[in-house]
């Protein structure tokens, strides 16, 4: 049993860490623009983000279905509503975000 949670939290410290960072990071974004021209302007990074992460990669789209499949979100009529799951998930991240003294303007009102 030991070693069955072991491998268990190994593996999903895994999928956490590497697969998920690779596919939803910004900063592998700017490193991939790096790694293909030397020197870039904060305005060319910032293009090549949009370009390239949220448009060629359709980062909201997927963003929205996966929160849709983990049932945060719900849609209706081509609109989004936050679920009630979505809210206690919302409110969750907050407080950590706030025990730990982690910005947390993305989730805060706007």
């Amino acid at each position: 049993l030991d070693k069955s949670i072991i491998l268990f939290l190994v593996c999903f410290l895994f999928w956490s860490l590497l697969p998920t960072i690779i596919d939803r990071s910004v900063s592998v974004t700017i490193l991939g623009k790096l790694n293909t021209s030397n020197y870039v302007t904060y305005d060319e990074l910032s293009i090549d983000f949009n370009e390239i992460f949220l448009k060629d990669n359709d980062a909201i789209g997927k963003r929205l279905n996966e929160q849709i499949s983990n049932g945060n979100i719900t849609s209706i009529d081509n609109k989004y509503v936050l679920s009630k799951k979505g809210s206690i998930t919302k409110k969750s991240f907050i407080f950590i975000s706030r025990v730990f003294n982690i910005n947390n303007s993305m989730l805060e009102k706007r």
